[in-house]
């Protein structure tokens, strides 16, 4: 993209916000993601991403565009940190995510079986059982890509990783799993 490294220099504001949300995450500073200006939920995004990334509940907790997205960056920063207590942090509104979150923590799958909706269920299992295969039934790609990659993290097995799809998120699957 033309002016990656200078995005102010960018005139079409999606494209500068694209540019600032790449460079928050390469750099892992959530500054960048303070200039987005073409919305809320272009910067919603740029947080969820460094919250998941730096496993960061404070970026989480910028997130004002979503309840939503809120609670499932705090659901993840939780299972990628190991650290049941910030599963606490996840509003009750969203109690899916929190039982998937002290699923996955605790690896008891007793949690997951209280969620109603099927998929979010298997997807709970597939982390509380950390059975890649299961992930083979979350339908976004992009939730597909989460789960093998947190199983990744859990286990220490980067070969969950080949898994990944979208090939910036195996790379960080690999550098998580390396990071053990």
């Amino acid at each position: 993209m033309p002016w990656q490294d200078e995005p102010e220099k960018v005139v079409d504001y999606r494209e500068r916000d694209q540019c600032y949300l790449d460079l928050a995450v390469k750099s892992r500073e959530h500054r960048y993601c303070d200039r987005i200006t073409s919305g809320q939920y272009a910067q919603t995004e740029c947080y969820l991403n460094l919250g998941f990334l730096k496993e960061d509940e404070a970026l989480c907790e910028k997130i004002t565009a979503s309840p939503y997205f809120r609670d499932y960056c705090i659901s993840y920063v939780g299972i990628l940190g190991g650290e049941q207590w910030v599963c606490e942090h996840v509003s009750k509104e969203y109690l899916y995510l929190k039982l998937k979150c002290y699923g996955a923590i605790t690896n008891d799958s007793a949690h997951c079986n209280k969620i109603t909706k099927e998929e979010e269920r298997e997807y709970c299992r597939a982390l509380a059982e950390n059975n890649p295969i299961l992930c083979k039934g979350v339908s976004s790609v992009d939730d597909r890509d989460k789960c093998h990659l947190l199983i990744a993290k859990k286990t220490g097995n980067q070969t969950t990783c080949e898994s990944v799809d979208n090939l910036d998120w195996r790379g960080i699957c690999y550098e998580k799993v390396g990071d053990m």
